[in-house]
């Protein structure tokens, strides 16, 4: 509210000339009646004087609603939220890889990525699901119903679907299976994780080239490419540091080691300026995103600013409504 005090101001005058009329009222001298008590017995009296009571009461509770309608209304009801434009130029890809290896932790990194973009002001995020070829789930967009929707979505369908694993194999139910649809070579080749080439399909789903905005690749994979590649890892890391793309790695190691794959991909992704995570668990990952969404803040600090949006429907509707409820009473007692 912009105006709080001329709100508080009209309530206050509104209850002191309230005030100031029931005083008059009870020093007003009173007349008595010889010989009333049956006209007050008789029951079409009876009925008339609660027919005037109820009109009474509704009219007294018309006009109090008006009033604070009016109080409100002049106080300028507003909305007031905070943005940063800092944060309107960010742009976020989740590179996930898909691959029968990581299926054990992509479920619970997507629900952490929920709790991420649940604070998002402004900020477009995009899903890229990838293993031989990439599948864009979701462009670049700031609608987080839509956001949160399909996060949730692969997660549960993850969670459910992921069987463990039978020899060299990785069991998966139907829905999955489905769902997973695209990222798999489709001659049936051996081929998955090919993280250079994800990396650079994700690198080449951001927009607005020519616009200044800050770009991030969240990079979520083991690093254990099965089949030949487009770009190498390397190649890859290059192009996403010529395109001005930052690199967040997180790579999930159940024994708590790395192997010599995730020290190859700590070295690229260090090396290009960009920060590696390493999960010693599924479960740690909460901590692991929690880091990245304080990194990414960072230069959002102290330029927020809060945007005014007027909200005077509510209160406008209440004077309409206590208004007409004041003219069908006025003219309900004229008849």
């Amino acid at each position: 509210m912009r105006y709080p005090w001329l709100t508080a101001l009209i309530l206050v005058a509104a209850g002191a000339l309230l005030a100031w009329q029931l005083a008059r009222r009870s020093e007003a001298t009173r007349t008595w009646l010889a010989n009333s008590a049956t006209l007050f017995a008789l029951p079409s009296f009876r009925t008339q004087q609660r027919r005037y009571r109820v009109l009474m009461g509704s009219a007294a509770g018309a006009v109090l609603a008006a009033v604070c309608a009016s109080a409100v209304l002049a106080g300028a009801p507003v909305d007031r939220r905070v943005e940063n434009p800092a944060l309107a130029r960010r742009d976020l890809v989740l590179c996930l890889d898909a691959s029968g290896s990581m299926l054990p932790y992509d479920g619970q990194i997507l629900d952490h990525m929920r709790e991420v973009s649940a604070h998002f002001s402004g900020e477009r995020m995009a899903l890229q699901m990838w293993s031989a070829q990439t599948v864009v789930k979701f462009s670049l967009t700031d609608d987080y119903q839509l956001i949160d929707d399909v996060l949730a979505e692969a997660a549960g369908v993850i969670r459910r679907g992921y069987m463990g694993e039978e020899g060299e194999y990785v069991l998966v139910s139907n829905e999955l299976f489905d769902y997973l649809h695209g990222v798999d070579a489709p001659d049936g080749e051996e081929i998955a994780s090919l993280v250079g080439d994800g990396l650079a399909s994700c690198v080449l789903g951001f927009d607005h080239r020519d616009q200044e905005r800050s770009r991030t690749v969240i990079l979520v994979t083991d690093n254990e490419v099965q089949g030949p590649q487009i770009y190498t890892l390397e190649q890859a890391v290059k192009f996403a540091t010529d395109q001005d793309v930052q690199i967040i790695a997180l790579y999930p190691s159940p024994d708590g080691a790395l192997t010599s794959e995730g020290e190859a991909l700590r070295s690229l992704v260090e090396g290009a300026g960009g920060t590696f995570y390493q999960a010693d668990d599924p479960g740690s990952v909460e901590g692991i995103v929690a880091d990245i969404q304080a990194q990414q803040l960072v230069e959002a600090e102290g330029r927020n600013r809060v945007v005014e949006t007027d909200r005077p429907r509510t209160a406008a509707l209440w004077l309409a409504g206590s208004s007409l409820l004041l003219l069908a009473l006025l003219a309900w007692r004229r008849l």
